[in-house]
């Protein structure tokens, strides 16, 4: 049995035991595994499932990801990839018809951003790591205590408003 297919099974076993549903789609089909390119870590996941693993975590996972006008894809699968790759546990607060404010085509308001927050505050800086490897992410914001990790920060970033989330943008 090669590699690859050996990775694969593992990575199926690991996504039956936390309770997901399926890895991207073109994973699913080549057999990659997290130290694959980052096209392939990158995948195209299917809304469904995200929106699964969102209600998965215990919290209101916004009906905005089964929408295409509401989401766009490269956010549902920057989500996915979060997701599926071992992210500590975190919460969506806002993506698009429950963002606060207007903030334009290439915002919130157009499918492209997502604002998130770690389940445990301890966790903090593991997700703005996993959010730094994520190859669907283009631009990090930081509010509130997020503001202490900016040093920690890879990606374009800005300082965001005082409420605590990380704003991811795969615009």
């Amino acid at each position: 049995m090669s590699t690859r297919v050996v990775s694969f099974f593992a990575i199926s076993l690991v996504f039956a035991a936390t309770g997901c549903s399926g890895a991207p789609d073109d994973a699913a089909a080549t057999g990659a595994d997290e130290s694959s390119s980052e096209e392939a870590l990158s995948g195209n996941y299917n809304r469904q499932t995200v929106y699964g693993w969102a209600k998965s975590r215990g919290a209101d996972a916004p009906g905005d990801l089964l929408s295409a006008n509401e989401t766009k894809q490269k956010l549902v699968n920057a989500l996915g990839w979060l997701y599926g790759y071992n992210a500590p546990r975190f919460y969506i607060s806002a993506l698009n018809s429950d963002h606060p404010t207007r903030d334009g085509a290439h915002g919130h308001n157009g499918g492209y951003c997502a604002d998130l927050y770690a389940e445990n505050s301890g966790d903090m800086l593991a997700l703005i790591q996993k959010i730094n490897a994520n190859p669907n992410v283009t631009q990090v914001g930081l509010g509130g205590a997020y503001k202490n990790y900016v040093s920690h920060v890879t990606k374009p970033h800005f300082m965001d408003n005082n409420q605590t989330h990380v704003h991811i943008s795969v615009y």
